[in-house]
């Protein structure tokens, strides 16, 4: 696990371009992407723990973060104010309030929605380390479940606690830092992953309309921005038309031509609050920027990027000078 620096207070944010940013900062490239219109106001938080990392983001917007997980690191990740309309990981809808998730080591990207009022705690920890302390306190079960399940259902009580414990450690590092402050989060950990109600562990299931969902994701993502059409969409992504509007609806509840409209005004926003994207792009003016991620019609582009961010295009390039 790449950690380049604990952030070590809370840090607010009003962009996606924002948060993608402060993730990036601990060594964890992830696209942030804001699914709904408004304002956007979060705040980040981080900890280095011994050989782990605690974050905490709360988000006034719903998000979705796609990224490649960095290789042998897992998540146990909550929601601590029980706003699940739109949680879910890699497909699967959230629908407990004492669930967590991301614990599932063999998957290969982050790919998770958050909940518009969310509150979130993730600990990132080695898997590596992790499974051999599991198994080294005699609870090889739990190490096997993470293969079948990315998420684990806890009783209220076990949540609460690791819930409290998580806060604690965000809330006062200095108290469970030297050589042993890994092995008191492992254990915390452990503890209520240990959870023996029948049932706990969620088994890792993902439909064919959500694995294509996620390729409309991840080719959405890439530098292929030229404007298309749904038709030329779909076969891109070897999807019928059907199954992408449903898919995207289910896991959006928006089509998959305004998520691509999304995207594409979030790398707007990027370069124009960011000089240094203008630069490599040998771009400056907003209308410049616009076109080069398929905004054609003027007019349309300024109102979808006021709606979206309640703010000018010209205000966020003014703002980066």
């Amino acid at each position: 696990m790449a950690v380049v620096v604990g952030i070590g207070r809370s840090v607010a944010f009003s962009s996606a371009a924002e948060l993608s940013f402060l993730i990036e900062g601990l060594g964890q490239r992830v696209d942030v992407i804001q699914l709904e219109v408004g304002r956007l106001n979060g705040v980040f938080q981080s900890e280095v723990i011994g050989g782990a990392v605690l974050l905490s983001i709360t988000t006034n917007r719903r998000l979705l973060l796609y990224g490649e997980r960095q290789p042998g690191v897992i998540s146990v990740s909550l929601e601590v104010n029980g706003q699940l309309d739109h949680h879910a990981a890699h497909g699967q809808r959230i629908d407990d309030p004492f669930t967590v998730t991301g614990m599932k080591p063999d998957l290969s990207e982050i790919y998770c929605q958050l909940s518009a009022g969310s509150g979130n705690l993730f600990a990132l920890v080695r898997h590596a380390q992790f499974d051999a302390f599991a198994r080294s306190c005699g609870h090889p079960r739990v190490a096997d479940c993470l293969y079948e399940a990315n998420q684990q259902r806890l009783t209220p009580m076990a949540f609460a606690g690791l819930r409290q414990a998580m806060l604690n450690r965000l809330e006062r590092p200095d108290c469970f830092a030297g050589p042993h402050a890994t092995e008191q989060l492992f254990t915390i950990l452990l503890e209520a992953l240990m959870c023996e109600q029948e049932g706990s562990f969620v088994p890792f299931k993902q439909t064919s309309r959500a694995h294509v969902v996620k390729d409309f994701v991840r080719w959405s993502l890439s530098d292929e921005l030229a404007p298309v059409g749904l038709e030329e969409v779909s076969q891109r992504v070897f999807s019928s038309r059907r199954t992408l509007i449903q898919g995207c609806q289910e896991s959006f509840a928006i089509g998959p031509m305004e998520l691509l409209r999304y995207i594409r005004l979030h790398r707007v926003n990027a370069a124009l609050a960011d000089p240094s994207i203008r630069q490599k792009l040998g771009l400056e003016r907003v209308q410049e920027v616009a076109r080069h991620y398929g905004f054609l019609s003027r007019g349309h582009f300024a109102r979808a990027y006021q709606d979206l961010f309640e703010c000018s295009p010209a205000a966020t390039l003014m703002a980066s000078s």
